[in-house]
């Protein structure tokens, strides 16, 4: 089968199939889905697509993080709250344990699929290849808080979002 071929099939010509340039876009949340790695731990996963009228439109992101616990604490929980403010929520993810919020902000990013925000990105090497590397996700602008934590719960991040705290610091 020639190249010839896919080109045709697509319909689209050439795929831009370089590294994404680093630095801050428009994606939108395609879709966020609870896998399993190959060890049983669970682990979320994002993928991401470049809006439009951008450099790199339509290009796919992918962003995650494994639910590892260490003495009781998410190690990668930053990320989760990272895209959980993105996702625009503010209140307090529900469970009682760790790894009950985890796969609630799974679940309740999942839900928000559509949802636009900012990525900034930046390039690093992994096994000798060029990939791109979520930095930070915020969301474009403060609303009300979303619904899907613990309702009538207080804010705890004092009515601000993000903007206020710097940044997520799980």
């Amino acid at each position: 089968m020639s190249e010839d071929f896919w080109e045709e099939w697509n319909g689209k010509g050439p795929v831009d199939t370089g590294p994404i340039t680093p630095g801050q876009y428009l994606v939108k949340l395609d879709s966020c889905s609870l896998k399993f790695m190959a060890d049983g731990t669970p682990r979320t996963e994002m993928v991401l697509i470049l809006c439009p009228d951008q450099p790199h439109a339509g290009r796919y992101i992918w962003h995650g993080w494994p639910h590892k616990i260490v003495d009781g604490r998410a190690t990668f929980g930053w990320l989760a709250k990272m895209a959980w403010t993105a996702c625009g929520m503010d209140q307090r993810p529900q469970g009682d344990t760790v790894q009950e919020v985890l796969t609630t902000i799974a679940k309740v990013i999942g839900e928000k699929s559509g949802a636009t925000m900012k990525v900034t990105t930046e390039n690093r090497q992994y096994k000798g290849e060029d990939k791109v590397r979520v930095k930070n996700l915020q969301r474009l602008e403060q609303s009300a808080p979303a619904q899907g934590g613990q309702g009538g719960q207080d804010n705890p991040y004092g009515g601000q979002g993000p903007q206020q705290y710097g940044g997520p610091q799980w």
